[in-house]
């Protein structure tokens, strides 16, 4: 089939598959047409000497508009609005067998910004340019590729991209609205609440707002728009402990509505709760060395199995010249990798888990294709991998998880057939601390996320790295770290941080809890996302005193102390 007929059709398809009044308004957005207009000319026209056009073309625009209400210590709260744009090309030279994709995950999926006028020239003049680097940059790439490929030999290479079907779903371009009285007053008085605290060096609260609409053209006949609403409050504060360690933490509440934040009197509680423990944190002793038994709950429980698991549920292509990306799970289909009778879902349509919000969540992933709940593991044996358009040996389709260009988790639920009581696990953690020689147990309730809330598909984002696969890491710091004794004495510690943890130390989860809850986290990728985990111990982990070069205290009291006289 050629081009202008594979586009001639794509267009019929648009008309047929939409509503009058959407066929009509797909019809008249500048931006959809600019969009398509130049792709159709560089499908055709696009090639220089020997080397033809390009086989596949993706483009996509991102547009973000975003209020960011902030205040600290009541201050009167200061916004920020931004409106940007932002394009994304995908030029491929080749074909579906051998392409120009680069052989190990780079900066492929690269935004720049543009203009948030809808002039069609502007808007073509610089789809034409980026177009054009992309085309140029496709052919030195697959003329590399040949080359690697010429002088090593690959056993069962699979083909560098997947046929997919097109997809056209038109929605409704909205604007930004919100309740900036509301929200402002929130901010103001929600921050007024650390002036109680003068032990806290720094502290703030912030509001952001986000309305992001989204054009997908694609050469095979995808048309996408849609709009999507984006909400969080964000609260942060640091402090020093006596001997000058810094202590500071995060908290964030997103939601896909504005009506679906928490309310001022949740949120004034989760700020009085942040400033206390920071400071908690400080007054307390430090912890020792330590090896034996850890119970995760709350919060810590969906950090630790987002940082160090999650990500290997990705990323299981075999890709060329790079053994540094390699997924020490990608052969494991059929493998039991975790504790048996726990079950693994990512569902990025998933809304809620039984009445509460999960956010992160996506119709349509980075390329363009329908997002899907897909079953990772039933019994701790892993059933699929989370990919997009690269081909893997176990599937020839991809699964809507492309975050770009490679897959990713979104949404991930964290599930038990055989559970343990909040006693019961305490019960055998002590067994286990006896057996090593251990009077106290450890239990992480918390642990270190910034919570930058970034949006991708823009410029600053694709600059952070992927969440690649590993078979040990470090996860970030316990903040809320408990020696817990036989006759249920607690006592908090602090300044302690994980030796490296291995992938093993799933398969020696001893007990878990009946309590999955949701908890927002965002790991290396800077995702915000929901993953819901229940608690649970692992059999044994090593921690250690953490030697940071402390800073020396500020000489003269906080001036908060004096209004707290």
């Amino acid at each position: 089939m050629t081009i202008r007929k594979t586009i001639f059709l794509s267009s019929l398809l648009l008309s047929l598959t939409l509503p009058v009044t959407q066929s009509a308004k797909a019809a008249d957005d500048v931006i959809l047409n600019a969009m398509t207009g130049e792709m159709e000319r560089s499908l055709s026209d696009l090639h220089v000497e020997d080397h033809r056009p390009p086989y596949f073309i993706s483009y996509s625009i991102k547009e973000i508009d975003e209020a960011i209400i902030e205040s600290e210590l009541g201050s009167p709260p200061s916004l920020k609005r931004s409106r940007k744009r932002y394009f994304t090309p995908i030029v491929k030279v080749g074909d579906y067998d051998v392409d120009s994709t680069e052989m190990f995950p780079t900066r492929a999926y690269s935004p720049s910004q543009i203009t948030t006028d809808d002039d069609a020239l502007a808007i073509k003049r610089a789809i034409w340019l980026r177009t054009d680097s992309a085309y140029k940059t496709a052919i030195r790439d697959l003329e590399a590729k040949k080359s690697y490929l010429i002088d090593n030999h690959i056993d069962h290479r699979m083909p560098d991209m997947t046929k997919e079907k097109p997809v056209v779903a038109i929605e409704e371009i909205k604007p930004l609205t919100f309740d900036q009285t509301k929200w402002s007053q929130t901010v103001q008085s929600l921050s007024e609440v650390f002036k109680k605290y003068p032990q806290l060096q720094k502290s703030k609260v912030s509001f952001i707002a986000r309305r992001v609409n989204r054009w997908i053209v694609n050469s095979e006949g995808s048309r996408i728009r849609e709009s999507q609403e984006k909400f969080a409050v964000s609260i942060g504060a640091s402090a020093q402990a006596e001997d000058g360690t810094p202590v500071s933490d995060y908290d964030i509440k997103a939601a896909n509505a504005e009506s679906g934040l928490a309310d001022f009197e949740k949120l004034k509680e989760m700020t009085e709760r942040l400033a206390e423990n920071a400071i908690k944190i400080c007054a307390a002793r430090q912890g020792e060395d330590y090896c034996g038994p850890v119970i995760f709950e709350d919060q810590a429980a969906a950090e630790f199995f987002s940082q160090l698991m999650s990500p290997n549920f990705s990323f299981p292509e075999d890709l060329l010249g790079n053994q540094d990306w390699r997924n020490p799970l990608k052969d494991g289909i059929g493998r039991r990798v975790i504790t048996k009778n726990v079950d693994i879902i990512d569902d990025p349509l998933a809304t809620d888990f039984k009445g509460q919000p999960l956010f992160g969540g996506y119709k349509y992933d980075d390329d363009g294709v329908p997002a899907q709940k897909v079953v990772i593991a039933e019994n701790g044996v892993i059933k699929e991998f989370l990919h997009g358009r690269i081909p893997t040996k176990h599937s020839d389709k991809s699964n809507g998880h492309s975050q770009r260009g490679y897959g990713s988790f979104n949404v991930m639920q964290v599930t038990s057939s055989k559970t343990s009581s909040p006693e019961e696990m305490k019960t055998k953690a002590f067994e286990l601390a006896k057996d090593a020689g251990l009077d106290y147990i450890l239990v992480v309730r918390r642990m270190g996320d910034q919570f930058r809330f970034d949006e991708p598909g823009t410029p600053s984002h694709a600059s952070e790295p992927y969440s690649t696969p590993s078979y040990s890491r470090q996860p970030s710091d316990p903040l809320l770290t408990f020696k817990v004794y036989a006759d249920g004495r607690e006592e908090l510690l602090r300044g302690l941080e994980f030796k490296y943890v291995s992938l093993r130390a799933f398969r020696d989860m001893q007990a878990i809890g009946a309590d999955p809850q949701p908890f927002l986290v965002e790991p290396a990728d800077c995702l915000t996302r929901s993953i819901v985990t229940p608690s649970f111990l692992i059999g044994e982990l090593e921690l250690e005193p953490i030697k940071p070069d402390h800073a020396s205290l500020p000489i003269l009291p906080s001036p908060l102390a004096t209004l707290t006289k």
